[in-house]
């Protein structure tokens, strides 16, 4: 996958530019209020600027943020996170840039996610965000306080973390309260025949999207006889779904 910052290129752009205005490392330190070692590790490739520093750096230099990064995605990155405006990124883009951002700031990126997190990669980010400030609670916890929220990018980071207890619980929650993103998330959890019983209930209780979502993992004895049972009970739309 090709990086969208390149902390190498990034501090040699920095360095030419300082260079370029004529600007010793301590002079661009005073101006941005940082030590002289903070702009040495940017421009050897060492560290990145805190987004903070970003728009500085442009202004001082009189070039866009765009020109210092060399990178239209990642520049659209942190330009949404300063103007608070949405962007849709990958979970690899939104890993990339959540070390040069405050923890607040990765639990808004986060949520511009379109493809959602894998357990490995929700490991390499929970470490950066604050859950709302939260931070200190629980993974059981916060998935709970997610759940409530309706906060499905959130939950979706935390939720492999939790314990199998509270993923069990909120999975029968999450059918019994209708709530379809969250039970996707959490139906693979299911033993197979904690799946079968729960299919069973979806059917009965004409749940059709809950069936659909359960009945693509049973086996073909068990379609069969869901095929038949929907045949004989006239349900056209579960017998369709079974075909």
């Amino acid at each position: 996958m090709e990086k969208i910052f390149d902390i190498e290129a990034i501090g040699k752009r920095i360095s030419d530019l300082r260079k370029k205005n004529d600007l010793t490392q301590m002079e661009l330190a005073d101006k941005l209020l940082i030590s002289y070692q903070a702009v040495s590790n940017w421009e050897r490739g060492l560290t990145m600027p805190d987004i903070s520093k970003l728009p500085e750096l442009a202004e001082i230099f009189g070039v866009s943020v765009d020109e210092i990064l060399n990178s239209t995605k990642g520049a659209a990155i942190i330009n949404s996170v300063i103007e608070d405006k949405e962007i849709n990124i990958t979970a690899d883009e939104a890993i990339e840039a959540a070390p040069i951002l405050k923890a607040e700031q990765v639990d808004t990126l986060v949520q511009s996610v379109n493809n959602g997190f894998t357990s490995e990669q929700a490991e390499q980010i929970i470490p950066l965000m604050s859950f709302d400030g939260d931070f200190e609670n629980s993974i059981d916890e916060l998935a709970e306080k997610f759940y409530k929220r309706g906060n499905i990018p959130l939950f979706s980071i935390i939720i492999s973390k939790a314990s199998n207890e509270t993923r069990n619980d909120l999975v029968q929650r999450a059918y019994n309260d209708g709530a379809i993103p969250f039970f996707a998330i959490l139906k693979n959890d299911l033993n197979h025949t904690e799946q079968r019983k729960l299919t069973l209930r979806a059917y009965n209780e004409d749940k059709i999207p809950f069936f659909g979502m359960l009945a693509n993992d049973l086996t073909s004895e068990e379609k069969q006889s869901f095929r038949n049972m929907a045949c004989n009970d006239g349900k056209v739309a579960f017998f369709a779904m079974l075909k």
